[in-house]
């Protein structure tokens, strides 16, 4: 039977540290400016776990600079150029080119992971523009790798604010190339997972969608007149398989905005997902997330309810957990890797006890109790397991998704914790806490 107990687990404290509790503890970052400042922000595991990546105002309090420590180093370097770093995610980490890239100055840098040199990839941008980027429900937006890492497509604000644009620049440094698309106003992108075309949408003057060739070319509206005035929303997401664009609009004279989906390529009109039922989400989890295999669309209701339905319209929506009271809620969903399973984290059992339930995403089965109390969560590499800290237990703990086995306890937290995230990468899990809401977040691992 499967199971898995990551090499090292990281929690949170003062500082990072490497070791589980009842190991020796290894300290991860360098010295923190004290008695003010030190707070460790937006460490991630590299996907090949040769690296830890962390934001920290290290050397000088509240100057956040970009740090990496390899996996086989003691000692953790600065790789950023000196100046703040203001935007750094693990989606921009182009391992395959040992690189890394952050926003700092409202300008787009790349800096190689072992230190050595930092290029700045916006030298074209006149001084008044600046790179736009963000971290939204669904991910990164406004900058996004292209799949075999060469390029970086980002979103730049021209002066005044009102404009943008989209820019193609190598990763490893080079002018920038800006896509041509007279008449629009980009404000969101979204890069085709097969490279082969960037969507976006743009407010000219209301929001509609449309994808453009990466290499450049004519931008197709994908979005028709149907929905009325401004009721095309910012939500989309390009399916896995680079087929279909899934977004949330309302349609004109409609109250709430539903889930549609159009062909990427333009070729047919959207279609409605599930009519009479409107997504929820942002901030804490996503509107909708689309599976692995491109095949279903999951999301949770105004309804109280959680929802799959085929990502082409061409069945009717099933339910995954069925409509709740109105004194319960959901905390967050996630969709197995293997496209078979939702998880939903939710207090319908009990009042106010959230905890993760389990689903297969196609409705067959009613959802089943996965762990106990718990907000936090995250898939292990091989999809097969979830890792969460538990609310009561005060540990990190691992069950297989297949429910096959009870929740196996892991390591305990050392020395509490105010709240938990994680970031997964290679065999091992990093979790942070603070152990007050108003920080320093720092770490153990």
């Amino acid at each position: 039977m499967h199971s898995l107990v990551p090499a090292r687990i990281a929690f949170a404290t003062p500082f990072l540290l490497a070791g589980l509790a009842s190991a020796q503890q290894i300290k991860l970052n360098g010295p923190l400016a004290r008695p003010l400042g030190g707070d460790v922000q937006d460490f991630f595991l590299t996907a090949d776990d040769g690296y830890l990546l962390y934001r920290a105002d290290q050397r000088t309090d509240d100057l956040f600079e970009l740090f990496a420590r390899p996996r086989t180093s003691v000692a953790p370097r600065r790789i950023s150029d000196g100046g703040p770093v203001t935007y750094s995610h693990p989606s921009l980490v182009a391992e395959s080119r040992g690189r890394a890239l952050y926003v700092g100055g409202g300008r787009l840098f790349s800096a190689a992971l072992d230190g050595g040199d930092v290029v700045e990839l916006t030298t074209a941008l006149p001084d008044e523009a600046s790179v736009w980027s963000s971290n939204t429900s669904a991910g990164p937006d406004g900058i996004v790798l292209t799949p075999d890492e060469s390029q970086v497509v980002f979103l730049v604000r021209q002066a005044g604010f009102q404009q943008y644009e989209i820019h193609v620049a190598p990763t490893l440094g080079g002018p920038s190339v800006r896509l041509d698309l007279p008449g629009t106003n980009p404000r969101h992108i979204r890069l085709a997972p097969d490279g082969s075309a960037v969507g976006f949408a743009s407010s000219t003057p209301k929001l509609e969608l449309y994808r453009v060739p990466l290499a450049g070319g004519t931008a197709v509206k994908l979005t028709p007149d149907l929905f009325g005035s401004d009721k095309v929303e910012d939500t989309f997401e390009i399916d896995p398989l680079s087929r279909r664009v899934v977004f949330r609009a309302q349609l004109a004279g409609a109250t709430r905005s539903e889930l549609f989906s159009v062909p990427l390529d333009g070729s047919a009109p959207p279609v409605r997902l599930a009519p009479g039922h409107s997504p929820i989400g942002g901030g804490l989890f996503p509107w909708f997330r689309i599976s692995a295999d491109g095949a279903r669309v999951v999301a949770l209701t105004k309804g109280r309810e959680a929802i799959s339905v085929s990502i082409d319209g061409g069945s009717p929506a099933v339910s995954l957990v069925p409509a709740m009271p109105s004194d319960r809620a959901f905390y967050g969903f996630l969709v197995s890797p293997d496209s078979t399973t939702v998880l939903v984290n939710t207090d319908l059992l009990v009042a106010s006890e959230y905890a993760w339930l389990r689903v297969p995403i196609d409705g067959s089965a009613p959802a089943a109790r996965l762990t106990g109390p718990t907000r936090s969560g995250v898939l292990s590499s091989d999809g097969a397991s979830l890792l969460y800290a538990g609310e009561t237990s005060f540990g990190i703990h691992t069950v297989l998704l297949d429910g096959s086995a009870p929740p196996v306890f892991v390591a305990p937290l050392v020395g509490g914790a105010y709240e938990i995230t994680f970031a997964n990468g290679g065999d091992r899990v990093i979790a942070h806490a603070a152990r007050t809401p108003d920080g320093p977040i720092e770490a153990l691992t």
